[in-house]
């Protein structure tokens, strides 16, 4: 138990580290994504439709594309920042 609970101690330092000051926003969407899905589940089972795996992967082919358009985002924001950089302009 102490090998697992070091091992993860260790993951999440390193991802911590990694993300710097984008941990938490990074953190916030995980837990909302997670939250989302959850709710969703429920939801259906509320509603008394049936849970298939093609519905769930739909909802998680669209987490997957979100993350995808944060991952363009924050990309383009670097680029423009290096562009911005080059042409000398000081923000």
């Amino acid at each position: 138990m102490d090998k697992v609970k070091i091992t993860v101690t260790a993951v999440a330092s390193a991802l911590m580290s990694w993300l710097g000051i984008l941990a938490i926003p990074m953190l916030l969407l995980v837990g909302c994504n997670l939250a989302d899905y959850l709710t969703g589940l429920l939801a259906s089972k509320y509603r008394g439709e049936t849970i298939t795996s093609y519905k769930g992967m739909r909802g998680i082919v669209k987490k997957v594309c979100m993350w995808l358009l944060v991952a363009v985002g924050a990309v383009m924001d670097i680029l423009i920042n290096y562009g911005i950089e080059m042409a000398g302009i000081d923000l």
